[in-house]
């Protein structure tokens, strides 16, 4: 699968997360993160936030930061700014810095600079208070 995203075959990448599964086997976040990577480089942001849906609907397996920085820059790359903010929102307390930093950027290359101003400000906020 990590093939098939550095050769920007995403259509291949998604069959084998499916043939995983049709087999019996379990997909880790590692394979679903290669897809969603292989996904957002080809600018197909529905899918990639449908395949999020799919894990944590199923609650399985845990997701970590790489898998929603990736989610969130497709976002941002692909100009859905509010869609990103709110996959972040979603996370709750895990939203660590690195997924903020990620927004961030998002938000700027979306011209939302006051938000990631104050995002930003957060950030040094609690960085300051750790």
């Amino acid at each position: 699968i990590h093939a098939c995203d550095t050769a920007g075959e995403w259509r291949r990448a998604l069959g084998l997360l499916e043939r995983m599964k049709a087999e019996g086997l379990e997909p880790d976040a590692v394979a679903y993160n290669y897809v969603l990577a292989a996904l957002s480089r080809a600018g197909r942001l529905d899918s990639v936030l449908e395949l999020l849906q799919e894990v944590k609907s199923k609650g399985k397996p845990r997701l970590g930061a790489s898998t929603y920085c990736t989610v969130v820059k497709a976002c941002g790359d692909n100009g859905e700014w509010e869609t990103a903010l709110g996959v972040v929102t979603s996370m709750g307390a895990e939203a660590d810095d690195q997924v903020v930093r990620v927004l961030i950027t998002a938000l700027e290359k979306n011209d939302q600079h006051e938000m990631a101003k104050q995002m930003r400000a957060k950030l040094e906020a609690n960085a300051a208070s750790a």
